[in-house]
């Protein structure tokens, strides 16, 4: 399982080590998607965060990783049939599938990505961004054009189950690394992967932990694709993925710290 030998080990830099990316902030401890969750990213020791935006009714784009607010707020509703200042009104305090609520956090409102944005800027972090949902080709231009307006546009990598969100993103910014998530890495992934490609860009394959082989793995690197996996909440599959030609792992609550004790 382990692609690297006892001396690649030890001699791996900090720009080699795997990148551990803190899914949804460090949700193990406050709630997910929110801003006081990525301050607890930064407080752990995360240089990678990742986030999941989708757009409300008057076009404002939000974090928040289902369609509806039910699950981690005390509201209820599609996400894209309400407007910003409707979701104003609801505490995104709770936790996932429970009336109880992250103590502390109480009243903790949604988080729009501009405040994401400038968070990550100011804060030297290098967000990994998922369209969670088919988006247009405007939105996806005004998500880029939020980057670019806090100088963040080369330092973020952006990821969907979307072909066509990613296209998107192609079209603003030819350079920009862009990962294609699969639950399974066939020889329709394969072929999307490639799609994305221009020449300029960095294409990545996000493949779920659970169904990913070492021989997806090697095919995905025989067509000249990076590959990340998601999402590992035990340290020794972590350890096992930093050394391996892994670019990424995302996790919860596995602290660089916890992977690499020396840095």
């Amino acid at each position: 399982f382990c692609l690297y030998n006892d001396a690649q080990k030890e001699n791996k830099t900090t720009d080699e080590q795997v990148r551990l990316v803190n899914h949804r902030g460090y949700s193990s401890e406050a709630p997910e998607n929110t801003m006081p969750a990525y301050a607890l990213s930064v407080r752990k020791g995360y240089r990678y965060v990742e986030t999941d935006v989708q757009f409300t009714k008057d076009n404002v784009p939000v974090l928040i990783h289902d369609t509806t607010i039910d699950r981690t707020s005390n509201g209820t509703g599609n996400v894209a049939d309400l407007t910003y200042g409707q979701l104003q009104n609801y505490d995104f305090s709770y936790k996932s599938n429970s009336s109880e609520r992250w103590a502390g956090y109480e009243g903790t409102k949604i988080a729009t990505f501009e405040e994401f944005i400038s968070f990550c800027s100011r804060n030297h972090l290098h967000p990994y961004i998922e369209m969670k949902v088919p988006m247009t080709q405007s939105q996806v231009r005004t998500l880029f054009q939020l980057t670019k307006q806090y100088n963040m546009q080369n330092n973020v990598t952006w990821i969907s189950f979307y072909v066509n969100d990613l296209l998107h993103l192609r079209d603003c910014n030819a350079s920009a690394p862009l990962c294609l998530l699969v639950n399974k890495v066939d020889s329709n992934a394969i072929k999307n992967a490639q799609l994305l490609k221009n020449g300029k860009d960095t294409i990545i394959i996000g493949a779920n932990s659970r169904s990913l082989t070492v021989a997806q793995r090697a095919t995905i690197l025989r067509n000249n694709i990076h590959w990340c996996v998601w999402t590992i909440d035990s340290l020794s599959p972590v350890m096992q993925y930093a050394n391996s030609s892994a670019e990424a792992v995302t996790t919860d609550n596995i602290t660089p710290s916890e992977v690499y004790p020396d840095d």
